[in-house]
């Protein structure tokens, strides 16, 4: 993941799922340290935010068995995070709740790779 921080999993464990793009500041500390913690922060070495209203489109790689055929629904979420739950937990707070800001799904047709028969039900 591009804007990845050493202390990421720590950080930001259970909050997103494998596979996810996240869009966020990484900010630093006085002693070069990843922090979460704006009013601590001294440098912000990697930001790619989304600006309110900004649309931004995102390549994505999927692997399609080759012996596929049929239909295969896509699903793409747009969730936005306050906060991390770990500094909820470091802070004394409540979790901040998951809001899905947008959704949207697609079918996309299949066709068998040349040469091949599509994969029995």
């Amino acid at each position: 993941m591009a804007g990845a921080g050493e202390m990421d999993e720590t950080l930001l464990a259970g909050d997103v799922p494998a596979g996810s793009r996240i869009y966020r500041a990484v900010y630093f500390d006085a002693d070069r340290r990843q922090t979460l913690a704006s009013y601590d922060a001294v440098a912000i070495v990697w930001d790619n935010r989304l600006d309110s209203g900004e649309q931004r489109a995102e390549p994505y790689e999927l692997v399609v068995p080759a012996d596929a055929a049929g239909t295969m629904q896509l699903q793409a979420r747009l969730v936005y995070q306050s906060y991390p739950t770990s500094f909820a937990k470091r802070m004394e707070v409540a979790a901040p709740k998951p809001v899905e800001v947008a959704a949207a799904i697609a079918t996309v047709e299949i066709a068998p790779a040349p040469g091949r028969a599509p994969k029995a039900p």
